[in-house]
């Protein structure tokens, strides 16, 4: 396919031959022919000829380095392959739509080097540098027209540029203009941007400057000198200068190269000739490592995930691959991880050096380190498996689960109820606690109690969860009763004395009595004690009810038999027969006891008397004794007899009989004793029964043993009301009462 600029050559060329009328015509001429395999060479060129040098096909972009020495004055002239035929054809070649101008050189003489980057606006083409030593007619006087040889030393190829080479051409710049050499771009702080000039034609300056700096710059010929990077500078370059500019902090702004071929400033190039100079730009871009760390707090806790990232350094001329980052986490010399970026987390406290080392493209590396603090800043999890109120009775058993958990490590747990340590664990192994108990009455009242169970980790933090145990009631009062039985007269009173116990329950107990339960005449009484008249004859069942503050209730029954006062009681009749059988008792033994000791105190008399009339004999006193004397009694309820002495009934001493005057003194009687009754204990039982018949009957009292539940009756005696005595049954101690 023939370009655009092919035929715009061929165009342009049949134009000029049309029009040639005064100039002498040359034709078509050829030029010594050499190729790269002759360089470097040196060549003579005789006047009025030329040197063709065929460079091969280049590619877009590719950098070809010329180096060239003359003794005189040459021209030297770039084609492509299909515009050097115009050339040698004799045709006009001094346009920019033949030559390649950029590398374009009259009137060359010395020693020079150039670089040229092929063009990227067009395909793959062979090339060709002619050296040229003649006159043509289409010069009109201008480049070298020959007239001697000229001796030529040449060296060309292609440059394989390291990296960071930025921009290496030649560049062409007008009178009092400028050309950017490379730029913007970006650079980091303490990098080195390193100029290398070659000049092949005129001493232009380079400066370096920011984009605002720029700005004012290009459209003004007057611009402010000072806002370029004056250490920077490169003046009135005439051959080969070298400079590495560290670069500072440009906030953030992009520089650009500049070839300046303007008037001043001082000490620099007026700028009034053409400039050709190859610029090469390139790079040594610092390699500094830097860390940051991303975390939630100030310090790193144990278990953190935090962000290690190195995207903070510098890196604008692209300098680190991504895979240039190495880590080591733990400080063992050895690389933990690669990447810009990574996340990690310790497992417990302590301060841990973080190194992460960098490698650039071009093989330098550089190192850095942070020091990182860890430490436990979290509080252990803990959770309770149960949640809200749990309601247990007393006894009851409760268990509770738990899990838990810490960043750390967990040292001890411990249960507490209402505030008050009743288990601990200061050997925790497991991440799961379980928790069985039971809260008696005994230290527990009812209602809720705040059961916590708290964690602690190895720092001394510690969490909390807690339930409500709702603690109730469960059981109802126990209920006892010394009477399930009672037999009563129609019309009587009857004293219910119930009792019950609840120890669960710490509020009082509701007592209450039903009589004729489930009949019109139902009736309720409450108390502990109640007394009901009896106005029916028959059986009937009286409900004993005790119900505690958790509203659970016991009942038992009372079996009633209410009698008609006129029937025989078969019961009473028995309670007397056993009351008389009593008494009889105890009226047989107190009189065994009272004769025995009227018997001794009688031998002891006369063993007075007998001492007496020996005394009298012996015409000497009678000596006076006191004697004690104790009544006893087998009645429980009897009055306490007095201890002083008490003569002997008359009805005790002998009928008929006296006794001596001094033995009376001494008994406390008359000399003349009366006659004592034939059957004494008669007396004394007779003497007994002779109470009134009806106020017998109103002091007979009748119980319920409490022990054997048999039922016995006993009069009690005048003027008590109340007192101790044996069930004859059982021998159950039991109070009775009127």
């Amino acid at each position: 396919m023939i370009s655009a600029r092919v035929i715009i050559l061929i165009i342009f060329s049949s134009i000029v031959n049309a029009h040639v009328v005064s100039a002498e015509s040359r034709g078509p001429f050829s030029c010594s022919p050499a190729g790269i395999d002759d360089l470097p060479g040196n060549w003579t060129i005789e006047d009025q000829s030329c040197l063709r040098l065929d460079l091969g096909i280049k590619q877009p972009g590719d950098t070809i380095f010329f180096t060239i020495s003359s003794n005189f004055e040459i021209d030297i002239l770039l084609f492509t392959g299909d515009a050097i035929a115009a050339y040698q054809n004799g045709q006009s070649y001094r346009s920019e739509l033949i030559w390649e101008s950029e590398s374009v050189f009259e009137f060359f003489t010395g020693s020079g080097e150039w670089h040229w980057k092929v063009p990227l606006d067009r395909a793959e083409t062979r090339w060709y540098l002619v050296l040229d030593n003649q006159k043509h007619p289409q010069d009109e006087g201008e480049g070298s027209q020959g007239g001697q040889s000229v001796d030529i030393s040449l060296n060309s190829g292609i440059i394989n540029h390291p990296d960071f080479i930025l921009s290496d051409t030649i560049h062409r710049v007008n009178p009092s203009s400028y050309k950017i050499a490379y730029g913007p771009f970006p650079v980091d702080e303490g990098t080195f941007v390193e100029i290398y000039a070659r000049t092949m034609e005129g001493s232009p300056d380079i400066f370096i400057m920011s984009e605002s700096a720029f700005s004012l710059y290009s459209p003004d010929t007057n611009w402010n000198q000072g806002s370029r990077f004056s250490s920077a500078d490169m003046l009135m370059i005439s051959n080969e200068r070298y400079l590495p500019w560290l670069a500072p902090d440009t906030n953030g702004e992009e520089i650009y190269v500049i070839i300046d071929n303007r008037p001043g400033p001082g000490g620099g190039d007026n700028g009034l000739n053409p400039a050709g100079i190859t610029v090469t730009v390139s790079l040594t871009p610092v390699i500094s490592p830097k860390i940051t760390l991303q975390k939630i707090s100030e310090t790193v806790d144990v278990g953190e995930v935090v962000i290690l990232s190195a995207l903070n350094t510098p890196n604008k001329s692209n300098q680190i691959n991504e895979s240039g980052y190495f880590w080591d986490i733990d400080n063992d010399g050895i690389t933990d991880f690669t990447g810009p970026s990574i996340s990690h987390k310790w497992d417990k406290p302590g301060n841990y050096e973080v190194e992460l080392s960098a490698i650039s493209i071009d093989s330098r590396s550089a190192s850095s380190s942070i020091l990182v603090e860890v430490m436990d800043n979290s509080e252990p999890i803990v959770n309770i498996d149960s949640s809200g109120q749990i309601q247990k009775g007393f006894g009851e058993l409760i268990s509770l689960t738990a899990s838990f958990s810490d960043n750390w490590e967990v040292a001890s747990l411990e249960w507490l109820i209402d505030g008050m340590t009743v288990f601990s664990n200061d050997s925790v192994s497991d991440q799961t606690t379980l928790f069985s108990f039971d809260m008696s009455f005994q230290d527990y009242n009812p209602g809720n109690h705040e059961v916590v169970l708290r964690v602690i980790d190895k720092s001394g933090q510690s969490s909390e969860d807690s339930v409500i145990i709702n603690l109730v009631d469960i059981t109802p009062p126990s209920i006892q009763l010394s009477d399930e039985s009672v037999v009563i007269k129609l019309g009587d009173q009857y004293q219910f004395q119930g009792m019950a116990e609840d120890l669960e329950s710490k509020g009082p107990l509701i007592h209450s009595w039903i009589f004729n339960q489930g009949s019109t005449n139902e009736l309720r009484k409450d108390g502990a004690t109640v007394i009901h008249l009896f106005s029916q004859v028959g059986i009937q069942y009286v409900i004993y009810s005790v119900e505690n503050e958790a509203g659970l209730s016991s009942q038992k029954e009372i079996l009633v038999q209410v009698e008609d006062i006129n029937e025989p009681n078969q019961f009473i009749f028995s309670g007397i027969f056993w009351a008389i059988l009593v008494l009889t008792t105890i009226i047989i033994t107190s009189y065994i006891f009272f004769n025995r000791a009227v018997s001794n105190r009688m031998d002891e008399l006369v063993n007075v008397l007998e001492d007496n009339e020996k005394d009298v004999n012996d015409n000497s006193p009678i000596p006076k004794t006191d004697v004690e004397y104790n009544e006893f009694t087998n009645s429980r309820f009897a009055p306490q007899p007095s201890n002083q002495f008490e003569a002997p009934s008359e009805s005790f001493l002998p009928t008929n009989s006296e006794i001596s005057p001094e033995i009376a003194e001494l008994l406390g009687v008359n000399s003349q004793i009366n006659t004592i009754e034939k059957d004494a204990l008669e007396n004394l039982i007779d003497g007994e029964n002779e109470i009134d018949e009806k106020q017998n009957i109103d002091r007979i009292v009748r119980k319920s043993c409490s022990k054997c539940h048999k039922h016995f009756q006993l009069k009690l005696p005048d003027g008590l009301d109340s007192a101790y005595t044996n069930c004859p049954f059982c021998n159950s101690e039991e109070f009775i009462s009127l």
